[in-house]
């Protein structure tokens, strides 16, 4: 029997979390503070759920502790709402097979919103009994779930610097570990240019991906509510106020001209020094795409207004690369060539 049956009892007993942030860390040689606000500007949020994942609201105690608005909707609302009056739509963990098949059934439903700049979070991890293996969402995206093969409980970040695992907490890699199972599966497939932001460490598999078409799609195959209700991680606050998409960089009159970020030696070996400047503080992240627009590296970090640097040690093959920074008032790329 799933050992996550054996301890629903504790959920009920221990309630919600309250929202907590974990102690200082660094990424990326950088700095990183703990966080006080979201990295979007979250006001509605639209959650999909027949009833609470795991027997946990943690998905609603954390929107409510941030000030965000949200309404709930079930497996009959499911391509039916309209979309674009929220902010970001949350589908949550452990529902039925039914959901899951009604969510297969609306994928356009989803990608229209996403495509239109929307805001997706897609929770897959369910109970062995609504197995959704076989049933293919949003952009292609399929999973290989329990019981149809194990499950994990050893997951990694694959792109450690990403906001996902460092705003408002800093997330590492013990802390997604042995939640009696931290993985429920893999994603088996997935559209090109998605970056897998955390993998199954016994097989490399992914856990986590996030797609951005024009909006953004955030899709983890973890018990991230049940983990926050147990207090293994923070690691769903983190996804809850994140939004991947292009309304992370804000607009604003205070926006930088110029070269916002430069990067020497222009060729690169086996290390470079990134210069970038923000006009103002917040988070940034500095992703380097290959010539695919595939992510391959994230640098990032909680920076105060002015000029900085970094040093960026490439784990790619030679070829030509682009460095692109998101932050508060600044959005940039620059072009960098990498020989081995």
């Amino acid at each position: 029997m799933y050992k996550i049956l054996s301890a629903m009892m504790m959920v009920a007993m221990l309630g919600a979390a309250s929202t907590s942030v974990s102690p200082q860390g660094t990424v990326a040689g950088v700095q990183i503070m703990p966080g006080t606000g979201s990295v979007m500007n979250l006001t509605d949020v639209a959650v999909f759920q027949d009833w609470d994942p795991w027997g946990t609201t943690a998905i609603t105690d954390i929107l409510t502790a941030h000030s965000i608005s949200y309404t709930i909707y079930g497996t009959a609302d499911i391509g039916n709402v309209d979309l674009s009056n929220y902010d970001k739509v949350i589908f949550a963990s452990q529902q039925s097979y039914d959901f899951y098949m009604a969510l297969s059934a609306n994928s356009a439903w989803l990608e229209a919103y996403i495509d239109n700049g929307g805001c997706v979070e897609l929770h897959m991890a369910t109970y062995d009994t609504y197995d959704p293996t076989g049933l293919v969402f949003a952009y292609g995206i399929s999973v290989v779930h329990y019981p149809t093969i194990p499950a994990y409980d050893d997951v990694d970040r694959a792109v450690p610097g990403h906001e996902v695992f460092n705003v408002p907490n800093p997330v590492n890699d013990a802390e997604l570990d042995n939640w009696s199972y931290s993985s429920h599966g893999y994603f088996s497939d997935y559209p090109a240019g998605a970056t897998v932001l955390a993998v199954n460490v016994a097989d490399t598999t992914p856990a986590m991906i996030e797609y951005r078409p024009a909006g953004g799609i955030l899709a983890v195959i973890m018990p991230v509510e049940w983990a926050w209700a147990l207090g293994y991680s923070c690691i769903l606050e983190n996804m809850l106020l994140y939004c991947g998409s292009a309304t992370d960089v804000e607009e604003s009159s205070g926006k930088l001209s110029g070269n916002a970020i430069t990067i020497r030696p222009s060729v690169v070996n086996n290390s470079a020094v990134v210069s970038f400047s923000v006009p103002r503080d917040g988070f940034a992240s500095i992703k380097v795409y290959d010539a695919t627009g595939k992510v391959v590296d994230v640098l990032g970090g909680t920076f105060s207004a002015g000029s900085h640097e970094i040093t960026w040690s490439p784990r790619v093959e030679s070829g030509v690369y682009f460095l692109s920074i998101e932050g508060p008032g600044v959005s940039q790329t620059t072009k960098v060539i990498v020989e081995r």
